[in-house]
């Protein structure tokens, strides 16, 4: 059998169409995501992508896009010079190509300047993006406190910075300095800016109760536990792979309270353990303690 030339045509129309489904896939995700604000304090993911991943993909699959519909439009340049030198002179064809830029227009300027009915479309996709959050999640990220250093954040809630930065380095966490974001300080300790932001509200509250904060027990929870103890039931069993219907079913089937939209640092306390014996008492078989021993 003999083997076919290899045809630069059939390549870049193999990647114009690829590369098209990598743009839808990639435009629907980022219609619906939360606003960037929303994203970078809670962390939020779709597929294991995080919004500014989906946004270089989409970037960078309309940039293949553009280069090769240059190389296709090289590769038919005699056809399409043909079409429009030939094809399009009739007053008819003439109808058609303005009809064809008119609507084209009509869309570019509903997407500037929000007109009916297409402003529709925008605005539902605006309520998708406001679905991903409570209201309290969406007023804590106004402003981006992300991207305000520990200091700042501390002096906003009325506390020390020199103590926030102290209780949290005794909690385990890796802190490099006042001046670091909460947004690196959370990347690095590998837990979203809404929790570290919660966490240091949990500091506000023992300060101004004159309490020394249980400094272990947070420790336990954000860095011997791998954060579980913050995490519903659901997610955690999620971050240890673990199928949600199966392990449901043996905690019925042993007596052992588990609700899939419960923390399980509130149901580990229902039963006077910690989360990580309750997680090892719910996936017997599975060294949950072990690993965390070692």
């Amino acid at each position: 059998m003999t083997q076919s030339r290899f045809s630069y045509r059939v390549l870049t129309s193999f990647f114009v169409t690829f590369d098209f489904l990598i743009l839808l896939v990639t435009g629907v995700v980022l219609y619906v995501v939360p606003h960037g604000r929303v994203a970078n304090w809670t962390n939020w993911e779709l597929m294991g992508l995080s919004k500014d991943q989906w946004t270089s993909v989409h970037i960078l699959s309309a940039l293949l896009f553009l280069l090769v519909s240059i190389l296709h439009l090289i590769f038919n340049w005699k056809p399409f010079k043909h079409y429009f030198y030939h094809k399009l002179q009739g007053v008819h064809r003439l109808r058609e190509l303005s009809l064809a830029l008119l609507i084209c227009g009509f869309f570019f300027y509903s997407g500037v300047s929000s007109v009916k009915p297409l402003a529709y479309v925008l605005d539902w996709g605006e309520s998708l993006k406001e679905s991903w959050v409570d209201q309290q999640t969406n007023d804590q990220s106004r402003g981006q406190p992300q991207m305000q250093s520990l200091a700042v954040i501390s002096t906003k809630l009325n506390l020390e910075p020199g103590k926030v930065q102290g209780a949290l380095r005794t909690a385990g966490f890796s802190i490099p300095s006042l001046d670091s974001t909460l947004e690196n300080i959370a990347s690095e300790n590998q837990i979203s800016p809404k929790d570290l932001y919660a966490l240091i509200q949990e500091i506000e509250s023992f300060e101004e109760e004159s309490v020394t904060p249980p400094l272990q027990e947070e420790k336990q929870d954000f860095t011997e536990q791998k954060g579980f103890g913050r995490l519903n039931l659901q997610e955690a069993l999620q971050e240890l792979g673990e199928p949600l219907s199966e392990v449901m079913a043996y905690a019925k089937k042993q007596d052992i309270r588990a609700e899939a939209e419960s923390r399980v640092k509130d149901l580990a306390e229902s039963m006077n353990l910690t989360p990580m014996e309750y997680l090892d008492r719910l996936l017997p078989g599975k060294g949950i303690l072990s690993d965390h021993e070692q």
